[in-house]
């Protein structure tokens, strides 16, 4: 069976965090909803390495968090 992987570690990890934080003290602190429905996570596979982006699911902001430097 094939499978694909994406993991956020280092810098990546450290962006998304805090994008996260930023949100639960501005337009998520107003919401009561579990953790794992506040965020998606997209990967966007390139020849050089994953795309990450963070999207809030409330207020609709969506960050690039990747790591370039890795590429």
């Amino acid at each position: 069976m094939n499978e694909l992987t994406f993991t956020i570690k280092g810098k990546e990890l450290e962006n998304a965090e805090v994008f996260k934080k930023k949100h639960r003290e501005s337009c998520c602190s107003k919401q009561n909803l579990t953790l794992g429905e506040y965020w998606t996570y997209s990967f966007v596979p390139t020849g050089l390495g994953p795309a990450v982006s963070i999207k809030c699911n409330l207020c609709g902001e969506e960050e690039n968090i990747t790591d370039y430097d890795c590429w």
